[in-house]
């Protein structure tokens, strides 16, 4: 069954000022839909496929505190902050989480170099190996699901996935900010309106 999927209305661009160039008006609607439909697709089948390696790698580690182990040891060491900031999580969630994977060996403190009074987050040997074992489950089945695509057309669609990511980096803090706005313009409920239960009840 095919899925029909709104565009949500965004803040129009900026007019250009005279003599800039104007913005590309970019992809038509018709193009979009039927990408946003098989994006939406392929994250359901993707979250399936999560859990199928999270199960076949038998670590004992959920998803989210995997991408925490996986982040610091693609990025190397950072503060607590930071990282929660890159993994787009409460400071608080990330602060819980890794006092957990630091007691099970996955995460440690370092002290930082710039400032000898902090602390750098770091993945350990061992959480290492964990993300390590996740790579290698992840490349077997991709190489299975896409045997036949030929090398040409992974790469091609790698880059086209960059694109993806990067654009997702670049107008999520857009995204964000609109959606505060449409929160904080959105009109109260008078509580003196608001009926409570009990009083429904009572009528």
């Amino acid at each position: 069954m095919t899925e029909s999927m709104t565009a949500p209305a965004l803040t129009p661009a900026p007019t250009p000022a005279p003599g800039s160039a104007a913005p590309a008006a970019g992809p038509s609607i018709d193009a979009i839909e039927p990408l946003t439909r098989s994006f939406s697709h392929v994250m359901r089948s993707a979250s399936r496929m999560k859990h199928q390696i999270m199960t076949a790698a038998r670590s004992e580690v959920e998803f989210s505190a995997y991408v925490l182990i996986a982040t610091l040891m693609n990025e190397g060491p950072m503060r607590a902050g930071a990282l929660a900031e890159l993994v787009h999580s409460d400071p608080s969630t990330v602060s819980r989480q890794i006092a957990t994977l630091i007691k099970d060996g996955m995460v440690e403190r370092q002290i930082d170099p710039r400032d000898g009074r902090a602390s750098l987050l770091a993945a350990t040997q061992r959480g290492r190996g964990v993300c390590d074992e996740h790579a290698r489950i992840r490349t077997v089945r991709f190489q299975a699901m896409l045997n036949d695509w030929s090398d040409e057309e992974c790469l091609q669609f790698s880059e086209y996935l960059d694109r993806l990511s990067a654009a997702f980096e670049l107008c999520g803090p857009t995204f964000v900010a609109e959606a505060a706005r449409s929160a904080s313009s959105a009109p109260q409920q008078d509580d003196a309106t608001t009926a409570r239960p009990s009083e429904l009840e009572e009528n």
